[in-house]
């Protein structure tokens, strides 16, 4: 290969998050699937409407809430059986507490694998970086420059993990209330803390110690 030969460079694609606002605060923000290399817009759209169809399953009990409000504010005897009706559907939401330890425990799980496979993919790339030698390349312009791309690109996964890290952190937030009412307190890192940290080392350590507290709050859950 004739040193003035190149090799062509394809950059990873930078996208933009979206997000859906939720009556109650907080809101479901688009995911970034590491697993599936990188992502696209169209993926990122994808990943809000499989969210979007069980939040609004979970939000069944409030809708039923409405419909019995609705029914309430033209009250008159031949309303009753409307009313009647909305507050017998109603009756079934009066069930839930005791299926609460079973979903934090699931959620518990959920999150612990996450990390597990994001800690497994950062140490991934950061060995690869650790194998990349641009003076080994010193004299070989094409070489330098194959290994200038594939460096730019792991430092563009490297800060799409990071970015898709973000995720959890309204999971685990609307979490902490469920676990207090099962007398679990933890006191985890916010993933800006995480992702903020001066080097990879710093941000694998404390994603270490949180995977060590979610794990101590798992196996205390009575389920």
């Amino acid at each position: 290969m004739a040193e003035t030969d190149t090799i062509p460079c394809t950059n990873l694609p930078k996208v933009e998050m979206m997000k859906i606002s939720l009556p109650f605060g907080g809101e479901l923000s688009s995911i970034m699937d590491i697993s599936k290399g990188p992502p696209t817009d169209c993926a990122l759209v994808h990943s809000l409407m499989l969210q979007l169809a069980p939040t609004l399953a979970g939000m069944t009990c409030f809708f039923k809430v409405l419909k019995v409000m609705v029914a309430l504010k033209d009250i008159n005897i031949d309303t009753l059986p409307k009313i009647a009706a909305a507050a017998a559907d109603l009756a079934d939401c009066f069930l839930v507490f005791g299926k609460i330890p079973i979903m934090i425990a699931d959620i518990l799980r959920m999150i612990i694998a996450f990390l597990h496979c994001f800690i497994n993919m950062v140490k991934s790339i950061v060995n690869f970086q650790a194998g990349i030698d641009l003076n080994a390349a010193d004299g070989n312009p094409v070489l330098i420059d194959a290994l200038k791309c594939a460096q730019e690109n792991s430092e563009t996964s490297l800060a799409q993990l990071m970015a898709a890290l973000g995720a959890i952190e309204p999971i685990l937030e609307m979490t902490k209330p469920l676990l207090e009412m099962g007398g679990l307190s933890l006191t985890l890192p916010s993933m800006g803390d995480i992702t903020g940290a001066k080097d990879l080392t710093e941000t694998l350590d404390k994603l270490e110690s949180t995977l060590v507290q979610l794990q101590d709050a798992l196996e205390s859950l009575p389920v």
